[in-house]
Order: structure tokens, then C-alpha cells, then sequence
């Protein structure tokens, strides 16, 4: 409930009040998890890179079969390009779920963040074939290629996403 109350005030923009509220969760249990997790998530976006992966790296020890968990681990590595931390958790996620789309859609934004576009596109493409009607992959699939250059492949991919998702955020 702790955890919760914290990424109220996520959300809600208050970071003076998620961080006592992580920190106080915390410190009644220190290896929950998913407090780990959320809060290492919460300082890595605020500019705490080195505590915000060593709480992520501590969640990983105590759960490393949370797709959570490693969702957050695979994303915060492949943004500081730590290609092998990265994949290894989507690979985790794929072992986990292989018909989710979540562990694909990692490996194609890792290899987007090192530059290698033929990896990238074959993840984001393997995460839409197993889940083709999720909008927000659609969009993301269209934003790619919009960075790419291609404004008609783009287009394409962005009105397949506004036919199933027309109203909804991107």
C-alpha cells in the first residue's frame, strides 16, 4: 500500500512526497521488490542514475522472474546502452512469456538506443506479431520510421494505430 501511495504522488507530480513515501516503505520492508524497483525507476528518472540502478539491480536479485521488475531493468540499461544487461532481462521476459510482446518490444528499443536499426525493427516487429492490435506498438512502430525518415511508412503504421486506438493517448 506504501508502494502505491509513492506512485500516487508519481503521478501526481509531487516528487518531495514519493520519495519520503518510497523511502518509508522501504525502510519498514528493504527487500520489497517492487518498491525496489519503482523507486530506483522514480531516482533514475530524476537524474539519480547511479542509486536509481543499484535499488533496480537489488530488485533484480530478489525477483529475477518479474517482468516488472525486468521491463524497468532491460529499459534503464538500454537507455545507458548497456546492450548485454539489457537484453539479457528482455531475454528473461521472452523465456518467460514468449507470446508476450513485452520482452520483443525491449530487444528493438535496446538495439534502437546502439543504433542498429535492422534489430531494432525485427524486435519491434516481432512485438507487433504477437500482439497486432496494441495501439501504442502501432504508434511506437510509426515513430520509428517517422526517425527514419520514411514520413509514408510512418503514415502507414500511424493509421493502422488510429484505427484501433482512435481517442486513446500514444
Amino acid at each position: 500500500a506504501r508502494i502505491q501511495k509513492a506512485l500516487l504522488h508519481v503521478y501526481a507530480e509531487d516528487n518531495e512526497a514519493a520519495r519520503n513515501a518510497f523511502a518509508a516503505a522501504l525502510e519498514d520492508d528493504p527487500r520489497n521488490a517492487r518498491g525496489l524497483q519503482e523507486f530506483g525507476r522514480f531516482l533514475f528518472d530524476h537524474g539519480q542514475v547511479p542509486r536509481g540502478m543499484e535499488l533496480i539491480n537489488a530488485a533484480i536479485a530478489i525477483e529475477p522472474y518479474d517482468v516488472r521488475v525486468l521491463w524497468d531493468h532491460c529499459q534503464t540499461n538500454a537507455f545507458l546502452q548497456n546492450i548485454e544487461a539489457s537484453l539479457s532481462s528482455c531475454a528473461r521476459i521472452i523465456e518467460i512469456g514468449p507470446e508476450s510482446p513485452v520482452g520483443w518490444y525491449g530487444q528493438g528499443n535496446a538495439f534502437l538506443f546502439t543504433g542498429n536499426i535492422a534489430r531494432a525493427a525485427k524486435g519491434f516487429a516481432e512485438a507487433i506479431e504477437r500482439d497486432p492490435d496494441d495501439y501504442e506498438m502501432l504508434s511506437a512502430m510509426s515513430n520509428f520510421w517517422l526517425n527514419l525518415g520514411d514520413v509514408e511508412q510512418a503514415e502507414q503504421w500511424q493509421q493502422r494505430a488510429d484505427a484501433i486506438g482512435a481517442g486513446q493517448p500514444r
